[in-house]
């Protein structure tokens, strides 16, 4: 045998370990990788679902990230009986864009609520194509994109990647693990370790670049009372924070605030998370045992606005 040969029959061999190895490190690999906190994969499904919506609801939840991180429909149906969504997206701002296409998912017919998440961020004055730049980001994802998001990514976790900085994460026990509700839009939320100022910056130098509109205020308020000509109960909610961002927000939107208990002297329908009774990991948004629980509360809250007794809410 040559030694061309005696190269090539060497190649060949090496070849064929290389490709009987090769899957087996990668599964080794696989096996050995510590799980994602959350999946990239069910995150771009969770949204397709929110914007690819077909079904229509009792209830349905609106506002920021505080909102879909802090209402669990499923927790509120079990206390006031009634099925819900939540339509809350990052950064969101309560204009006609977003509040259009939630009552769009209220059912036509029967209780019909819209529940609002009043935060100062929803009225900053943002420049021209960045008000509800995360659900118009959505909403531009082509129809086919979608279907396949919604569809087939909760069947393809196995292949979320990995990144290096996942594993010295892992290695310093710090992790922000989110669990995706598809069927409710609700993304329970919890970081280790909990830092409840590490928000507070982020919002300061927020409200130092961007000012409180109080026309986008005006707006909001002229729009909630011709959803109400037609029927639908609007209940304004504040979501727990800490006391310095309250002070924040309160601060930077006096107008909000005003607002705020106007409504409340006029008898709208309201539910005020406001003080010490929840948990946030960053000072702005409620980890998963506080969302259940601020939930639970938003039913009994809401049973009392329909004259319902709360099913079970002293049972659980």
């Amino acid at each position: 045998m040559g030694t061309q040969e005696i190269r090539l029959h060497k190649a060949r061999r090496s070849l064929v370990w290389i490709m009987i190895l090769m899957p087996m490190f990668f599964f080794v690999l696989w096996k050995l990788l510590p799980p994602l906190p959350a999946s990239p994969m069910m995150r771009d499904s969770f949204w397709a679902h929110k914007v690819n919506l077909v079904d229509k609801f009792d209830i349905v939840y609106t506002g920021d990230s505080r909102v879909y991180r802090g209402v669990d429909p499923k927790a509120v149906e079990s206390v006031v009986g009634l099925k819900g969504f939540n339509y809350g997206f990052s950064s969101a701002d309560l204009d006609s864009v977003l509040l259009e296409r939630a009552v769009s998912y209220l059912a036509p017919r029967g209780q019909r609520i819209l529940v609002i998440g009043l935060s100062a961020n929803s009225f900053l004055e943002r420049s021209e194509g960045k008000s509800n730049a995360h659900l118009q980001s959505l909403l531009r994802i082509s129809d086919k994109d979608l279907w396949m998001r919604e569809n087939w990514y909760p069947h393809l976790t196995c292949f979320d990647n990995h990144a290096v900085s996942d594993l010295y994460k892992f290695l310093k026990r710090e992790h922000y693990d989110e669990t995706y509700h598809l069927n409710s839009g609700f993304a329970a939320s919890d970081k280790t370790p909990a830092d409840t100022n590490e928000a507070l910056p982020l919002y300061r130098v927020e409200f130092k670049s961007a000012k409180f509109s109080t026309k986008k205020l005006e707006a909001f308020q002229r729009y909630v009372a011709q959803l109400q000509k037609q029927g639908i109960k609007v209940v304004f909610m504040r979501m727990p924070v800490t006391h310095a961002m309250q002070k924040l927000e309160a601060e930077h939107a006096p107008a909000l605030e005003a607002y705020w208990h106007y409504a409340e002297y006029h008898d709208q329908h309201m539910f005020n998370g406001w003080g010490d009774t929840y948990t946030t990991y960053d000072g702005s948004h409620l980890n998963s045992e506080s969302a259940h629980k601020f939930s639970r509360n938003l039913g009994v809250q809401l049973a009392s606005i329909l004259d319902k007794d709360p099913r079970g809410y002293f049972n659980k």
